[in-house]
């Protein structure tokens, strides 16, 4: 895949993962488009990447994916970053609220997928990234 030349849109905000991806596309010559719901982080990000362009949306919504697919039509590759957070102890979570979190996650990234899918077919390239954050004390009560 030439590594060069795209419009590359990332989703999951702007600090983090998402930013360092941002950087190192925007290093190797592509224009990237990050999103997300934090208004403070993508402004932040737009500070350090003056040439990426930024939006607020939130991809569980019908209406923000719309919008997305319908201003950035002409996007040739999808970054879905997202991270699953779990706030409290994980080890007190169900076995079912564990799942929702993931299932819930991975489909928002699974509909907008297939938003820019009808319009791209197999011409536009998917990165999928996701990562597990949970709290201090599961660290720190690991037995491993």
């Amino acid at each position: 895949m030439q590594t060069s030349g795209h419009r590359i849109l990332i989703t999951g905000d702007a600090k983090g993962i998402g930013l360092a991806l941002a950087k190192s596309f925007n290093a190797a010559g592509n224009k990237v488009i990050l999103v997300g719901r934090d208004l403070t982080a993508l402004s932040s990000a737009a500070t350090v990447l003056p040439d990426a362009i930024t939006r607020v949306a939130d991809i569980a919504n019908a209406n923000d994916r719309a919008a997305l697919v319908t201003e950035f039509r002409d996007i040739t590759v999808l970054v879905k970053n997202a991270c699953v957070q779990c706030n409290g102890e994980f080890s007190l979570m169900s076995t079912a609220d564990i799942d929702n979190k993931f299932k819930s996650t991975c489909s928002r990234r699974c509909y907008l997928r297939t938003c820019f899918y009808r319009i791209h077919k197999s011409n536009m390239r998917t990165l999928s990234i996701t990562s597990h954050l949970h709290s201090l004390n599961d660290m720190t009560n690991d037995s491993e």
